[in-house]
């Protein structure tokens, strides 16, 4: 017998899942790390989002702004381009999980990104429950079980949607970090990179236009970067090259000229330098595959 109205039994989507459906999300890393001799990592730089979370132990992660204790339950949801370091601070091992994930299309994510209202850090939100189910699909995926990056897929979905729901709720926002005057030197130059990446960046005028000196630049920088200011600028004009070669919307001669380098060569060769591949075959290995057969 059916009810009096399979009405009662509709599905309808609520306006958070409604939101999240209108992103595409790729993950280009899923990973599990066991931190024992290693206790510190310094001046790391992503182009993708990162979202990472212990499952034993604790870490402290610490952004240009502000400084977290991870521990057991707790996230972090690192922007693209957002420099930062980890410290482990348990004596025993540290366990934790890490997802590296991009939204097309671009301006997408951004909006993703704004809708975390500056919340990167989101205490509690899994459940040993979910932890297990994370493991179990890890496990599957190292495995190359069929239907394990869908499943990876729905766990990612499922981590956002806590993000999203926690930063509904509220509360304080997490306090700055206090900086001192090398910092925000190093922060001014930044800043500036961020908003001129597509220029032809010299440090000479960097310099000249936030009024420092070489010198005092370079000082600032490698306490907090630890790079001197062409490393950085390399690093960065590199992973937005890899952003812009993962749509294939340009060719590479185009995302050369895009990004200010002063030949398509130099390009190349950089990139090969780097990421130990062309720029050719980074494409090849993102690009969507055109054949649909099974």
């Amino acid at each position: 017998m059916y009810p009096s109205s399979l009405n009662d039994f509709r599905v309808e989507k609520d306006s958070l899942s409604a939101y999240l459906d209108c992103f595409h999300f790729d993950i280009s890393l899923f990973a599990y790390w066991n931190q024992g001799e290693v206790r510190k990592l310094r001046n790391l730089l992503l182009g993708d989002i990162k979202i990472a979370f212990a499952t034993q132990g604790s870490c402290r992660i610490t952004t240009a702004e502000q400084a977290h204790e991870v521990g057991p339950g707790d996230m972090v949801i690192l922007p693209p381009y957002t420099l930062h370091n980890v410290d482990f601070t348990t004596d025993g091992d540290v366990e934790s999980f890490e997802f590296h994930i991009s939204i097309t299309p671009a301006h997408a994510q951004q909006w993703f990104i704004d809708n975390l209202k500056d919340q990167i850090f989101f205490p509690g939100v899994i459940t040993p429950e979910l932890r297990e189910r994370i493991m179990e699909i890890y496990g599957q995926t190292r495995a190359n079980t069929q239907g394990s990056y869908l499943l990876t897929k729905h766990i990612l979905t499922e981590l956002l949607l806590r993000a999203l729901v926690y930063t509904e709720q509220p509360r304080k926002k997490s306090p700055h970090r206090r900086l001192d005057s090398q910092e925000k030197v190093a922060m001014a130059f930044l800043h500036y990179v961020d908003e001129h990446y597509r220029e032809n960046l010299r440090t000479q005028d960097i310099c000249r236009a936030l009024n420092l000196s070489a010198s005092h630049l370079s000082r600032c920088l490698q306490k907090m970067v630890g790079m001197t200011a062409t490393q950085y600028i390399t690093h960065y004009k590199l992973l937005r090259a890899q952003d812009l070669l993962k749509t294939g919307e340009r060719n590479i001669q185009e995302v050369s000229d895009y990004l200010g380098f002063s030949s398509v060569y130099y390009f190349s060769r950089l990139f090969k330098q780097h990421f130990r591949e062309t720029p050719s075959s980074f494409m090849k290995r993102h690009l969507p595959k055109t054949d649909h057969e099974p």
